[in-house]
């Protein structure tokens, strides 16, 4: 049985945060590293306790693919970010 749904809680976090939560778009991304690196400790966090065996197995599974799924977004926005610099310097002036 789940007993939570924090991945998809922190799914409609991280989407209502970037909409209009920060004043920029430097803001915006500082926002959303934060809740991404929120994210990965959280997960850091349930793994030692599931070692410890003071949480349920089923949510130490839950914690450590969100914090899966953080990182696989952190990468995929690093290669966005890079794909566009690359881009802009292929531009001529």
């Amino acid at each position: 049985m789940i007993t939570s749904i924090s991945g998809m809680a922190s799914a409609a976090g991280a989407s209502t945060m970037m909409r209009g939560t920060a004043s920029g778009p430097i803001e915006a991304a500082a926002d959303f590293a934060s809740h991404l690196a929120n994210a990965v400790q959280t997960g850091e966090r349930a793994a030692l306790a599931g070692v410890n065996g003071t949480m349920p197995m089923n949510q130490v599974v839950q914690q450590v693919l969100e914090a899966e799924r953080a990182v696989t977004t952190m990468i995929s926005v690093r290669d966005k970010v890079v794909s566009g610099l690359l881009e802009l310097t292929r531009m001529q002036v």
